[in-house]
C-alpha cells in the first residue's frame, strides 16, 4: 500500500500493539497499520455482527452508548438479556449516558429505566455472578450553575431548559421515578408530582454528554460509529447510519478509552447515587423510587491483547480520533473541588476529529464526501472553500436529511441556518460548474443520522462526531479514521448503492469523480419508488407555534461562551 500521511493526525507515528493499563484521558492513539476495518451499513448489520461477538464472548464485553432502550431487540431477544446472559461467563461493563432533563428528560427517563432493568437482571444472576454485569449511567461533568443568574437571562442562555420548566410542570410517578436529576425540582401533590415554583429551583444544568456509541469484546473486536441501541436504528426504512467492527492493534485503543472512562466516572457516579437519595429523602422517599446499587464498580485494567492478535488482522491503516473536554465548573455535590469558578463552559482536551476533517479535507486531490446529520460548522465551509478554490479538479458533496429531530425555539433554528449559510455560499461560487452539490435524504424515511467523511477513495471516518461545534469541541466523541485504497473504493460504493439506485454498483464505481455532481443531480430527479435523495433546501420544515420559519441566525449565539451548545 503507497501510503503518505496526510490524512490523519498531528502524530503521523505508525505504532504496533502497546496495550497500556493507565492512560490519562486525553492520551492520543497512533495510527494502526495492521488493522481490518469493516463496514456495517445500517442498524440490522450492526446489530447483528456486534451480538454475535457478544454471544461469543468469553473474557469481557464492555459497551458505551449515548442509550440504551430495554426494550429493544436483536431477533427474538431483547438487547439487556443478551447482556445478562454474556455476564453468566463474562464480564460485563455498560456506561450509559445520563442526559439532562431540561434538554431531552425522555431520554433522561430511557436511560435510567435501562439502568434499573441490567441491575433487576443483575440481581437474578448466580450469587457468584453477580458483579460480572456492572453498569453506570454517566454523566458528563460540565455543570452550569445558574443558581445566582438572574431568572429572565438563563431564559435566554438556556432555552431547552425553559422550554421544560413551562412545558413539564406536572411529573407523573412512573415518570418521575426515573428522572434523578430532576428529583431536587420536585414536590409531591396528591398522587403526581411537580416542579417546585421558579424562585425555589435548583438550576443546576449539565450541558453536555457522552455520545460515543463504541463497545469492545474480548480485547478482539471493537465496534464503533453512530448507531446505539434504541429504536428506530435497526429499521432501514426508518435509519441511516454507518458503524464498523475493527480487529487489530486498535481495538486494544477503545478499550484503553472504556477503561479510562470507566475508572475515571465509577466515584463520581457513587457520588451521583447518595446526592440522588439525599433528594429522595427531602422528597418524601417515594415507593419505588430508590435507585439500585450498581454493586463494587471494581476499576478496570487493560487486558493483554488475545494470543490470536500476534498476527496482522488486516492492512488497513486506522487510528481512533475523539473528542474530549474537561469541566471549567463543577457540581460541588458530585466532585468537590473547593473554590470552583464561574466559568462555564468545558476546556477541549482532545478535537481530534476536527482535526481529521481539516487535515483529510485540505489534502484531497479529487473529491470529498460527506455525509451527516448536521453541517453546522461554518469553519467546515471555509476549509472546502479553500480547497475547491487551490485544486482545480476537486469537487465536494454533501448530504444531510432535509429534516432535523429536534425542535427547540432558539437552538435548532440557529443551527439550521448556519448550515444554510454554509451550504448557499458554497454552492453560489461552485455549484454551476458542477463542482459542488448539497443534497438532502427524505426526511424521517429513512432520517440520516450518519457521520461520514470519504476523501478520495482512499480516507474514510465512521465515527459518533456530527458535523457541529457540539461534537468538535463539548460532547465526548469517537471516530475512527481509516486508509485503505481499495477497501474505501468498496465502502462508498456500497453506501451509495440506496441513494442512486437507477445505477448498478459497477456504474457508481467507474464514475469518475469530476461527474459526481452530475451523477447525484440526476439521482434527485429519478423516478425510482425507492427515491431517497432531493436537492438541498434550507430546513423550514421545523415549525412550532404558529407558522414560525426555523431559520434564523442569532449572532450571540456565536459568543465563545455557547461554543458547542448551540
Amino acid at each position: 500500500m503507497r501510503y503518505k500521511p496526510v490524512y490523519f493526525g498531528e502524530d503521523d507515528e505508525i505504532v504496533g500493539d502497546d496495550r497500556q493499563a493507565d492512560r490519562a484521558a486525553d492520551f492520543p492513539a497512533p495510527i494502526r497499520a495492521d488493522v481490518r476495518v469493516e463496514p456495517l451499513i445500517g442498524g440490522i448489520a450492526a446489530y447483528a455482527a456486534l451480538a454475535h461477538a457478544v454471544d461469543r464472548a468469553r473474557r469481557f464485553v464492555y459497551l458505551s452508548g449515548w442509550t440504551l432502550e430495554m426494550g429493544e431487540r436483536i431477533g427474538s431477544r431483547r438487547w439487556v438479556d443478551l447482556l445478562a446472559d454474556a455476564a453468566r461467563r463474562c464480564d460485563v461493563r455498560v456506561l450509559i449516558t445520563d442526559i439532562d432533563p431540561a434538554g431531552n428528560h425522555a431520554r433522561h427517563r430511557i436511560n435510567w429505566s435501562a439502568y434499573r432493568e441490567l441491575m433487576r437482571l443483575r440481581d437474578r444472576l448466580p450469587k457468584d455472578r453477580r458483579d460480572s454485569l456492572q453498569a453506570m449511567v454517566s454523566l458528563h461533568s460540565l455543570c452550569i450553575d445558574l443558581n445566582a443568574v438572574p431568572r429572565d437571562v438563563f431564559a435566554f442562555a438556556m432555552p431547552e431548559l425553559l422550554h421544560a420548566l413551562k412545558g413539564a410542570r406536572t411529573v407523573v410517578h412512573d415518570h418521575a421515578r426515573n428522572m434523578p436529576l430532576l428529583w431536587r425540582n420536585l414536590r409531591k401533590r396528591k398522587q403526581v408530582y411537580v416542579l417546585a415554583p421558579a424562585r425555589e429551583l435548583d438550576l443546576r444544568v449539565y450541558p453536555a454528554t457522552h455520545h460515543q456509541k463504541f463497545a469492545v469484546v474480548d480485547g478482539a473486536d471493537a465496534f464503533s460509529g453512530g448507531i446505539d441501541i434504541a429504536r428506530p436504528r435497526a429499521n432501514p426504512g426508518l435509519w441511516r447510519d454507518v458503524n464498523c467492527r475493527l480487529q487489530g492493534s486498535i481495538v486494544g485503543d477503545l478499550e484503553a478509552a472504556f477503561v479510562e472512562r470507566w475508572n475515571r466516572e465509577r466515584v463520581r457516579f457513587g457520588r451521583f447515587l447518595r446526592k440522588a437519595h439525599r433528594d429522595l429523602d427531602a422528597l418524601g422517599a417515594p415507593e419505588g423510587f430508590a435507585l439500585p446499587a450498581p454493586g463494587s464498580l471494581a476499576a478496570l485494567a487493560v487486558a493483554p491483547p488475545p494470543e490470536a492478535a500476534a498476527s496482522p488482522a488486516g492492512t488497513s491503516l486506522a487510528q481512533m480520533r475523539r473528542t474530549v473536554t474537561r469541566a471549567s465548573h463543577h457540581d460541588e455535590d458530585l466532585e468537590p473541588r473547593g473554590g470552583a469558578s464561574w466559568p462555564t463552559m468545558a476546556s477541549t482536551l482532545l478535537e481530534e476529529p476536527w482535526r481529521t476533517y481539516q487535515r483529510a479535507i485540505a489534502s484531497a486531490r479529487h473529491f470529498i464526501y460527506i455525509e451527516n446529520q448536521y453541517l453546522r460548522e461554518t469553519g467546515l465551509g471555509d476549509l472546502i472553500d479553500a480547497r475547491l478554490a487551490a485544486t482545480p479538479e476537486l469537487v465536494a458533496l454533501l448530504v444531510t436529511p432535509q429534516r432535523v429531530e429536534e425542535k427547540d425555539k432558539q437552538l435548532t433554528p440557529h443551527g439550521n441556518a448556519k448550515q444554510s449559510r454554509v451550504i448557499s455560499a458554497l454552492a453560489g461560487k461552485y455549484g454551476k460548474a458542477k463542482r459542488f452539490g448539497a443534497y438532502q435524504i427524505r426526511a424521517m424515511r429513512p432520517y440520516c443520522h450518519s457521520k461520514v467523511m470519504i476523501v478520495d477513495d482512499k480516507f474514510a471516518v465512521i465515527g459518533s462526531a456530527n458535523a457541529n461545534p457540539r461534537s468538535f469541541a463539548l460532547d465526548t466523541e469517537l471516530d475512527i479514521a481509516w486508509y485503505d485504497e481499495s477497501a474505501v473504493h468498496a465502502f462508498r460504493v456500497r453506501l451509495w448503492r440506496d441513494l442512486l439506485p437507477d445505477l448498478t454498483d459497477d456504474g457508481i464505481g467507474r464514475c469518475p469523480p469530476t461527474e459526481f455532481v452530475t451523477l447525484f443531480d440526476r439521482a434527485t430527479h429519478s423516478r425510482s419508488p425507492a427515491r431517497l435523495l432531493f436537492r438541498y433546501k434550507a430546513l423550514p420544515a421545523c415549525r412550532h407555534d404558529g407558522d414560525e420559519r426555523c431559520e434564523r441566525f442569532n449572532p450571540v449565539l456565536e459568543l465563545p461562551i455557547f461554543r458547542g451548545i448551540a
